[in-house]
């Protein structure tokens, strides 16, 4: 059975086209327009009461399409209509639909209290942060953390193979193995040069950083800066100080789901302060030497994108407003340890960055 709705390309009006679409078991069929194959399809949700429905693709030539029942039945026909193949994008939908919505519903019933909240404890914000992270449990903070990166991979792609992910997940499984969290390793396919850290032990490494980087060394550095803030739960406490006392009720009350819509796109603006990425890099220093470790990879990671272009410079560097002093502390700090049994790590970098499901991936 067919369903109507309106068509939207880059080569059509804003206000969309009108026209009829079906399903096999393999296509979606937009009868005068267009066939789109189901692997090529995902869903998004629209709308101001985020009820809309889209089906979502990229045609030949890279350009973004989009096909969207019109009506709340002919939503429901078309889900009923849909092959098993799209049926997990479908769940997908449903459940960012029913987020976002109970999102706003939480937002709206606690803002008052909120706000009340803040003028309170204005004048001793970081006291009230650090008691209120202090107490969310790491499990609750690992359920947030599986929720937000749940929603990563709908949009993402991961590597979880070959050599570059098997030496992320052993050096990182070194490092982190007296915490009392329950780390995940995961390489995302992206060429910008980056890593990054999400509450409840899950740590996220560029494929661009990792074909960046000159030695495994360098690597613990990163995957050790990295370690400290979550261990130090400056990712919870840059989420919640993003996101407001509202979502950090939530996530207190272990209702991670309805938090979730919301925070993950405050994840690109996340940002760790001076005195957190110094703590990381002195914590992540210790965790080196404790393990052995030759600390020498996070000068040298350090010296050479202070001279690279700023486009090029990861995030946990480029927020740093003076490298130069970063690595003049570091040094001293390294000097000071004397670590005479700590040792490089004796993988072979070359084999391991040339990898061809890494190299491909960054491309």
């Amino acid at each position: 059975m067919s369903f109507n709705g309106k068509l939207f390309a880059e080569s059509i009006a804003t206000a969309g086209e009108d026209c009829t679409a079906h399903f096999t078991n393999d296509a979606l069929y937009i009868d005068g327009f267009a066939t789109v194959t189901i692997d090529r399809l995902s869903t998004r949700v629209g709308g101001f009461n985020h009820d809309e429905l889209f089906f979502h693709w990229q045609d030949e030539q890279g350009n973004n399409c989009s096909f969207m029942p019109n009506s709340e039945s002919e939503v429901k026909e078309a889900i009923s209509r849909a092959p098993a193949q799209l049926q997990s994008h479908l769940k997908e939908w449903h459940f960012r639909r029913r987020s976002i919505s109970i999102v706003w519903i939480s937002i709206v019933s606690i803002i008052v209290a909120a706000v009340l909240g803040s003028i309170l404890l204005w004048w001793k914000y970081d006291e009230a942060l650090n008691w209120i992270t202090g107490h969310i449990s790491i499990k609750n903070e690992q359920v947030l953390g599986d929720a937000i990166f749940s929603q990563i991979q709908v949009d993402s792609d991961f590597l979880s193979e070959g050599k570059a992910h098997k030496v992320v997940v052993e050096i990182g499984t070194l490092l982190s193995q007296k915490s009392a969290y329950e780390y995940q390793w995961h390489i995302a396919i992206d060429p910008q040069i980056n890593a990054y850290a999400i509450p409840g032990g899950i740590i996220i490494v560029n494929s661009g950083l990792l074909t960046s980087i000159e030695s495994p060394d360098e690597l613990a550095a990163v995957l050790a800066h990295e370690i400290q803030h979550i261990e130090q739960r400056h990712s919870l406490k840059s989420m919640i100080n993003s996101m407001g006392w509202a979502a950090a009720l939530l996530i207190l009350i272990g209702d991670a789901n309805i938090a979730t819509a919301v925070i993950v796109h405050q994840l690109g603006s996340l940002y760790f302060g001076r005195e957190k990425e110094e703590e990381a890099d002195t914590l992540g220093l210790d965790l080196l030497v404790e393990h052995g470790i030759n600390p020498d990879g996070m000068i040298t990671l350090m010296q050479r994108f202070e001279t690279a272009n700023s486009t090029e410079v990861p995030d946990w560097l480029s927020s740093h407003p003076s490298t130069s002093d970063r690595i003049s502390r570091i040094k001293e700090k390294i000097k000071a340890k004397a670590c005479d049994s700590c040792k490089s790590l004796t993988y072979n970098w070359n084999d391991i960055k040339t990898d061809p499901l890494l190299t491909d991936s960054s491309e």
